[in-house]
Protein backbone atom coordinates (compact mmCIF):
# COMPACT_ATOMS: atom_id res chain seq x y z
CA UNK A 1 0.00 0.00 0.00
CA UNK A 2 1.17 3.22 -0.81
CA UNK A 3 1.66 6.19 1.71
CA UNK A 4 -0.22 9.52 1.41
CA UNK A 5 3.49 10.93 0.55
CA UNK A 6 4.01 8.32 -2.46
CA UNK A 7 0.61 9.52 -3.75
CA UNK A 8 1.40 12.98 -3.71
CA UNK A 9 4.48 12.82 -5.73
CA UNK A 10 2.69 11.32 -8.46
CA UNK A 11 1.55 13.10 -11.74
CA UNK A 12 -1.94 14.00 -11.91
CA UNK A 13 -3.31 12.91 -15.39
CA UNK A 14 -5.96 15.27 -16.62
CA UNK A 15 -8.03 13.87 -19.98
CA UNK A 16 -6.94 16.06 -22.62
CA UNK A 17 -10.60 17.89 -23.08
CA UNK A 18 -9.82 19.43 -19.93
CA UNK A 19 -6.92 21.14 -21.34
CA UNK A 20 -7.82 24.24 -23.15
CA UNK A 21 -5.97 26.19 -26.03
CA UNK A 22 -5.97 29.63 -26.06
CA UNK A 23 -8.72 30.41 -28.50
CA UNK A 24 -7.04 32.57 -31.71
CA UNK A 25 -6.85 36.29 -30.98
CA UNK A 26 -10.09 37.13 -33.61
CA UNK A 27 -11.97 34.28 -31.82
CA UNK A 28 -14.22 35.17 -28.30
CA UNK A 29 -11.54 35.47 -25.36
CA UNK A 30 -11.51 33.90 -22.41
CA UNK A 31 -13.83 36.65 -19.69
CA UNK A 32 -14.33 38.19 -22.96
CA UNK A 33 -18.48 39.12 -22.52
CA UNK A 34 -20.72 38.17 -25.32
CA UNK A 35 -21.58 41.93 -25.72
CA UNK A 36 -17.86 42.77 -26.00
CA UNK A 37 -17.38 39.89 -28.51
CA UNK A 38 -19.84 41.04 -30.26
CA UNK A 39 -18.80 44.51 -29.90
CA UNK A 40 -15.27 43.51 -31.43
CA UNK A 41 -16.84 41.59 -34.16
CA UNK A 42 -18.66 44.62 -35.31
CA UNK A 43 -15.25 46.23 -34.94
CA UNK A 44 -13.61 43.93 -37.12
CA UNK A 45 -15.97 43.70 -39.76
CA UNK A 46 -16.00 47.41 -40.51
CA UNK A 47 -13.07 46.58 -43.00
CA UNK A 48 -10.23 49.56 -43.33
CA UNK A 49 -12.39 51.96 -42.44
CA UNK A 50 -13.17 50.80 -39.23
CA UNK A 51 -13.30 52.93 -36.20
CA UNK A 52 -14.82 52.86 -32.62
CA UNK A 53 -17.29 55.75 -33.41
CA UNK A 54 -18.61 54.02 -36.48
CA UNK A 55 -19.07 50.73 -34.09
CA UNK A 56 -20.66 52.53 -31.50
CA UNK A 57 -22.73 54.52 -34.00
CA UNK A 58 -24.38 50.76 -35.94
CA UNK A 59 -24.72 50.05 -31.73
CA UNK A 60 -26.62 52.38 -29.88
CA UNK A 61 -27.11 50.07 -26.66
CA UNK A 62 -23.32 50.40 -26.21
CA UNK A 63 -21.66 53.40 -25.21
CA UNK A 64 -17.78 55.04 -27.01
CA UNK A 65 -16.96 55.02 -23.42
CA UNK A 66 -17.83 51.35 -23.25
CA UNK A 67 -16.42 50.84 -26.81
CA UNK A 68 -13.33 52.47 -26.08
CA UNK A 69 -12.84 50.65 -22.82
CA UNK A 70 -13.64 46.96 -24.20
CA UNK A 71 -11.00 47.90 -27.23
CA UNK A 72 -8.20 48.59 -24.93
CA UNK A 73 -9.24 46.05 -22.48
CA UNK A 74 -9.50 43.39 -24.59
CA UNK A 75 -6.56 44.17 -27.32
CA UNK A 76 -9.14 45.13 -30.65
CA UNK A 77 -6.70 46.72 -33.10
CA UNK A 78 -4.17 44.00 -32.59
CA UNK A 79 -7.16 41.06 -32.81
CA UNK A 80 -8.20 42.63 -36.05
CA UNK A 81 -4.17 42.58 -37.32
CA UNK A 82 -4.17 39.42 -36.39
CA UNK A 83 -7.67 38.57 -38.12
CA UNK A 84 -6.91 40.46 -41.42
CA UNK A 85 -3.41 38.70 -41.30
CA UNK A 86 -5.66 35.18 -41.40
CA UNK A 87 -7.94 35.92 -43.80
CA UNK A 88 -4.90 36.79 -45.94
CA UNK A 89 -3.30 33.41 -45.45
CA UNK A 90 -6.64 31.80 -46.34
CA UNK A 91 -7.29 33.84 -49.69
CA UNK A 92 -3.20 32.53 -50.30
CA UNK A 93 -4.17 29.08 -50.20
CA UNK A 94 -7.45 29.09 -51.97
CA UNK A 95 -5.73 30.71 -54.48
CA UNK A 96 -2.71 28.18 -55.01
CA UNK A 97 -5.32 25.26 -55.03
CA UNK A 98 -6.59 27.15 -57.71
CA UNK A 99 -3.59 27.21 -59.61
CA UNK A 100 -2.69 23.88 -58.66
CA UNK A 101 -6.11 22.83 -60.00
CA UNK A 102 -5.55 25.09 -63.13
CA UNK A 103 -2.34 23.54 -64.03
CA UNK A 104 -3.79 20.17 -63.75
CA UNK A 105 -6.56 21.16 -65.84
CA UNK A 106 -3.57 22.55 -68.02
CA UNK A 107 -1.92 19.88 -68.37
CA UNK A 108 -5.05 17.46 -68.97
CA UNK A 109 -5.54 19.25 -71.84
CA UNK A 110 -2.00 19.80 -73.48
CA UNK A 111 -1.77 15.76 -73.18
CA UNK A 112 -5.47 15.80 -75.03
CA UNK A 113 -4.18 17.80 -77.58
CA UNK A 114 -0.81 15.71 -78.18
CA UNK A 115 -3.22 12.34 -78.16
CA UNK A 116 -5.28 13.82 -80.68
CA UNK A 117 -2.60 15.43 -82.72
CA UNK A 118 -0.58 12.42 -82.82
CA UNK A 119 -3.86 10.33 -83.49
CA UNK A 120 -4.20 12.81 -86.79
CA UNK A 121 -1.07 12.00 -87.64
CA UNK A 122 -1.08 8.64 -87.84
CA UNK A 123 -4.74 7.97 -88.36
CA UNK A 124 -6.83 5.50 -85.86
CA UNK A 125 -8.56 3.24 -87.75
CA UNK A 126 -11.02 2.36 -84.74
CA UNK A 127 -12.55 6.21 -85.03
CA UNK A 128 -12.38 6.12 -88.77
CA UNK A 129 -9.63 8.90 -88.60
CA UNK A 130 -6.91 9.59 -92.02
CA UNK A 131 -3.46 9.97 -91.27
CA UNK A 132 -2.36 14.04 -92.29
CA UNK A 133 -0.97 13.96 -95.88
CA UNK A 134 2.26 14.90 -94.65
CA UNK A 135 2.87 15.70 -98.51
CA UNK A 136 0.45 18.77 -98.41
CA UNK A 137 2.09 20.13 -94.87
CA UNK A 138 5.39 21.86 -94.87
CA UNK A 139 8.20 20.86 -92.53
CA UNK A 140 7.70 24.37 -90.35
CA UNK A 141 4.16 23.78 -89.95
CA UNK A 142 4.96 20.13 -88.62
CA UNK A 143 7.35 21.40 -86.19
CA UNK A 144 5.41 24.50 -84.99
CA UNK A 145 2.39 21.36 -84.14
CA UNK A 146 5.13 19.68 -82.26
CA UNK A 147 6.90 22.60 -80.74
CA UNK A 148 2.97 23.93 -79.63
CA UNK A 149 1.53 20.65 -77.78
CA UNK A 150 5.32 19.87 -76.10
CA UNK A 151 5.37 23.51 -75.00
CA UNK A 152 1.95 23.99 -73.75
CA UNK A 153 2.60 20.72 -71.67
CA UNK A 154 5.90 21.97 -69.90
CA UNK A 155 3.88 25.16 -69.20
CA UNK A 156 1.06 23.65 -67.52
CA UNK A 157 3.73 21.56 -65.53
CA UNK A 158 6.13 24.81 -64.41
CA UNK A 159 8.77 23.39 -66.36
CA UNK A 160 10.87 25.81 -67.97
CA UNK A 161 10.32 26.24 -71.87
CA UNK A 162 13.08 25.91 -74.34
CA UNK A 163 14.51 29.17 -73.42
CA UNK A 164 15.01 28.56 -69.83
CA UNK A 165 12.42 30.49 -68.45
CA UNK A 166 9.98 29.39 -66.28
CA UNK A 167 6.17 30.22 -65.75
CA UNK A 168 7.47 31.17 -62.44
CA UNK A 169 8.75 34.70 -62.99
CA UNK A 170 11.98 34.54 -65.38
CA UNK A 171 10.18 36.40 -67.66
CA UNK A 172 7.34 36.94 -70.14
CA UNK A 173 6.40 33.52 -72.06
CA UNK A 174 6.81 34.07 -75.58
CA UNK A 175 3.62 33.83 -77.45
CA UNK A 176 4.26 32.84 -80.34
CA UNK A 177 6.08 29.80 -79.16
CA UNK A 178 2.99 28.81 -77.75
CA UNK A 179 0.63 29.88 -79.98
CA UNK A 180 1.89 27.48 -82.67
CA UNK A 181 1.40 29.79 -86.04
CA UNK A 182 0.62 26.73 -88.30
CA UNK A 183 -2.75 26.61 -90.05
CA UNK A 184 -5.34 24.65 -87.80
CA UNK A 185 -7.88 24.04 -91.04
CA UNK A 186 -5.04 21.70 -91.88
CA UNK A 187 -4.88 19.61 -88.73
Amino acid sequence: MQSNDEQDDRDIVMPDEWESEAPEPWERQAGESSQAFDAFCAYRDLGSKRSLTKTSAANPDISLVMMRKWSVEWHWVDRVLSWEDEQDRVRREAQLKEIADMSARHVRIALTLQNKMTQRLVGDDANRILPIDLNKISAGDLLRMLESGINLERMARGVADKKGRSEEGDGPMDDKIYLGGFDPSVV
